[in-house]
């Protein structure tokens, strides 16, 4: 399952429609046919956009999966970097 089909299934699960993903996330009705259609890729701000609108998904949206096998940090936690 890729990022595609995964925001296909979110928008199932949650019973979005075309209408409500655009008003959520601020992206075109055409861009987000392109998109679930496979006829473009999805940017950056797209996914941005939908973890924004969607933020219990985040990680699965991101990654298809739910459990990290690492601790996540920021780069500005890493040892021995400045703020």
């Amino acid at each position: 399952m890729d990022v595609i089909d995964r925001i296909n299934k979110i928008i199932e699960v949650e019973n979005i429609s075309r209408d409500e993903l655009c008003k959520l996330t601020n992206v075109g009705s055409i861009r987000w046919r392109d998109l679930l259609n496979r006829k473009a890729f999805l940017r950056h701000s797209e996914m941005e956009a939908l973890n924004n609108a969607l933020p219990q998904y985040k990680v699965w949206l991101a990654f298809g999966t739910l459990t990290i096998d690492q601790v996540q940090i920021a780069p500005a936690d890493h040892a021995g970097s400045e703020p």
